[in-house]
């Protein structure tokens, strides 16, 4: 049975979000699937979009929120990655002095989301 468009298409842009997550983040495929509550053979599934493999239910949301930390990061660092890419890598007081990073491997997305929601408002990270 030939695969939908749309899954063709969600596919594809799991891909890219894979990609970034490994290129950008730096997180392997095995922290990629820890962080999703996946294997990482899913991860690794995840990141080729001619697999066609797409996640669903808890998986499909932690990917979400990384899809939300990428489009954070591009707006409120929109003319400079490298000071995103600072930013990721150091302490953070709103994170009670955590690295942003170090939460990211541990998969908690949210709170970095929330401090990035708010820079991006207008308050100060």
């Amino acid at each position: 049975m030939p695969a939908t468009a749309a899954r063709r298409l969600e596919a594809r842009s799991t891909a890219e979000l894979v990609g970034w997550t490994r290129t950008y983040l730096g997180l392997r495929y095995s922290e990629l699937g820890s962080l999703a509550g996946a294997t990482t053979r899913t991860a690794q599934r995840w990141g080729d979009a001619r697999d066609l493999t797409v996640p669903s239910g808890e998986h499909r949301a932690k990917l979400e929120q990384l899809r939300e930390l990428k489009r954070l990061l591009a707006t409120t660092f929109p003319s400079n990655k490298n000071a995103a890419l600072e930013w990721l890598h150091r302490e953070v007081p709103l994170l009670q002095g955590q690295r942003p990073i170090d939460l990211i491997r541990q998969g908690q997305l949210r709170p970095i989301i929330e401090v990035l929601a708010g820079a991006h408002a207008g308050a100060f990270a």
